[in-house]
């Protein structure tokens, strides 16, 4: 391989990295743009606010997500505390956006699919709220 080789394959690398970053922050402010601004109700609400208070969640807990929720809505001073979980959901969501995009970097049609995928029905669902399994997106 010259060098001329390598600097092919490390520029295709950077502009795989540019794609997936783009669409991980677009599909970021699209969640973030509308999700829900405030308390919900049902588990929505009660995941909303079980991290915050070190909770256990109806069973099994989920304790990762009530680890990392804590986490979350301590060190980020925005908005009340619904309206950071339903940040964090968003968040996480954009975060599977971005690691699809990057498993199918470089691979047919990767931005359209992954667009698709951003607007899908189950991960706009989750993506909106705290939740963990919607029921509404099936």
């Amino acid at each position: 391989m010259t060098f001329q080789e390598g600097g092919g394959i490390q520029r295709h690398r950077l502009l795989d990295l540019l794609i997936t970053t783009v669409l991980g922050g677009a599909a970021l402010a699209l969640y973030a743009a509308t999700l829900a601004p405030t308390v919900l109700a049902g588990d929505g609400g009660e995941f909303q606010f079980v991290p915050y208070l070190l909770g256990v969640a109806h069973p099994t807990g989920y304790p990762l997500y009530t680890i990392l929720g804590w986490l979350w809505s301590h060190l980020l001073p925005v908005g009340d505390v619904a309206y950071r979980m339903n940040l964090f959901s968003a968040f996480w969501a954009a975060l599977a956006v971005a690691l699809y995009s990057a498993f199918v970097a470089g691979k047919f049609l990767d931005v359209t699919v992954t667009l698709l995928f951003i607007f899908g029905v189950q991960l706009v669902a989750l993506g909106l709220i705290a939740d963990l399994i919607n029921k509404k997106a099936k």
